[in-house]
């Protein structure tokens, strides 16, 4: 079992400005760091005490469409994350952030991951994929 970080939004929560980045445990047994990047934009929807009457996806990265691949470059010393904003879009009219917003906070997790694990992965560059980006 290994754990990856997502942005979570709870919406009408009592944050609800908020985005979040949690950790979430997920199993896999395919190629890191691939597969922690599949697991990344995947829907996550948290366990409860029964409180929550309607449980559903939190994972505003999942919610948005946004989507992220990666592959090594420079002989394997470079990992590039390609973040693929092509279909990416507020899932309704409640989600108040834009699509910039949850990448930037998609950012900030993908750097956490890499920090400390560079030797591993590579090293981490990003890049954006704005494809006509939706409003």
């Amino acid at each position: 079992m290994e754990v990856v970080k997502q942005v979570v939004y709870l919406e009408g929560g009592a944050q609800e400005d908020k985005l979040r980045i949690v950790d979430v445990p997920v199993v896999t047994a395919y190629a890191f760091p691939e597969s922690l990047l599949a697991a990344m934009v995947k829907p996550f929807t948290p366990i409860t005490d029964e409180s929550w009457k309607e449980p559903k996806n939190v994972n505003i990265v999942a919610a948005y469409g946004i989507k992220l691949s990666g592959d090594y470059e420079d002989g394997g010393d470079k990992y590039r994350v390609t973040i693929n904003l092509s279909e990416a879009a507020a899932p309704n009219k409640h989600y108040p952030f834009s699509v910039e917003e949850v990448v930037a906070k998609l950012e900030t997790c993908l750097k956490q991951m890499w920090q400390g694990n560079e030797e591993i992965y590579g090293k981490l560059d990003i890049q954006w994929v704005k494809t006509e980006v939706k409003k």
